[in-house]
């Protein structure tokens, strides 16, 4: 289970970044979409965190809420993980906040992050950095294994569309350009200051250019590629899936946890 402070750090709906990479090989001024810059088919999510590993099986539901279809096994599922070829991404992000208000303990009885809604009236555009990106991928071979049990796989929503994830990125940290209307918005200068200085996981330096910043307590999952099983055909031993690409966006709200 993570802590208040690295799940509240995470639930972010990404809009955009500038990347930066120290080594050279990424230059680019220009404020894209994260899932572009990561590349086609990435899609971020908007409560990452320790799940949605390579191999993973989801489903969104009518409702627009992810469920996951095959935790145990995914769990299973070999992967392997890289520095990414940048390790900083710098932009824009929308941040929930409720988030941040549970983050400053500005607001009590504190809410399950796990199940917010990242509703447009409450979130807001913010200058974020995401730093100690690495990559996550798992062999096609082993993926092939994920869609041969998903064809066999016995209790599919109808209701439902259901995912691969084929690749995922995660980060280890997170900075914040908290402005002055943000700060009015958690209930003014005063109070988020004295939450900050209660909070010793947090650092905030005005004079910063992310001045609000935290680790997290485990690298979580911040963006994903995913790819749609979708039915083939009616074999001898049962019914065939494939995969095929995700050309939009995936509209979800919260978190609905695993079916299994």
């Amino acid at each position: 289970m993570l802590s208040r402070l690295g799940q509240a750090m995470a639930t972010i709906l990404v809009s955009g970044a500038v990347v930066s990479c120290t080594a050279g090989k990424i230059k680019t001024s220009d404020v894209k979409d994260i899932a572009t810059i990561m590349g086609k088919g990435f899609q971020c999510f908007l409560v990452p965190s320790e799940y949605y590993k390579p191999g993973t099986v989801f489903r969104i539901n009518e409702h627009k809420v992810p469920y996951i279809a095959n935790k145990t096994l995914a769990d299973k599922v070999p992967s392997s993980s890289k520095d990414a070829a940048f390790g900083v991404l710098e932009g824009k992000q929308h941040v929930n906040l409720d988030v941040l208000v549970t983050l400053l303990n500005l607001k009590a009885p504190a809410q399950d992050l796990a199940s917010v809604n990242a509703t447009v009236d409450r979130t807001r555009s913010v200058d974020a950095k995401l730093t100690g990106l690495k990559l996550e991928i798992a062999d096609d071979g082993d993926i092939d294994e994920v869609v041969n049990w998903f064809s066999s796989y016995p209790n599919k929503r109808p209701k439902s569309r259901y995912y691969v994830v084929r690749e995922a990125y995660l980060a280890d940290s997170m900075g914040l350009k908290i402005t002055k209307e943000l700060k009015a918005e958690l209930g003014g200068e005063a109070t988020f200051d004295a939450s900050v200085k209660a909070n010793p996981k947090l650092t905030y330096d005005p004079r910063a250019t992310y001045d609000l910043t935290a680790p997290f307590p485990t690298r979580l999952r911040v963006c994903m590629k995913p790819e749609e099983l979708h039915f083939v055909k009616a074999g001898i031993g049962g019914s065939v899936y494939d995969t095929k690409p995700v050309d939009v966006r995936l509209d979800v709200r919260g978190n609905g946890g695993h079916d299994d």
